[in-house]
C-alpha cells in the first residue's frame, strides 16, 4: 500500500507484521511492527 506524500515508501501488512520498506533502496525495511497480541483478534477462517 503506497502511503500519500511518500511516494517511495511502501507497507506491507502480514498477519504478524506490518512493514514499511523504501522503493528507492532495493525494498529496504525501514520500520516493522511485530509481536502483536492476536490471541483476542478474531481472523478469518
Amino acid at each position: 500500500m503506497p502511503l500519500d506524500g511518500l511516494l517511495h515508501i511502501d507497507m506491507i501488512f502480514d498477519d504478524d507484521s506490518w512493514i514499511c520498506v523504501d522503493r528507492t533502496m532495493n525494498d529496504l525495511a525501514i520500520i516493522a511492527w511485530t509481536n502483536f497480541y492476536i490471541s483476542a483478534r478474531l481472523l478469518p477462517k
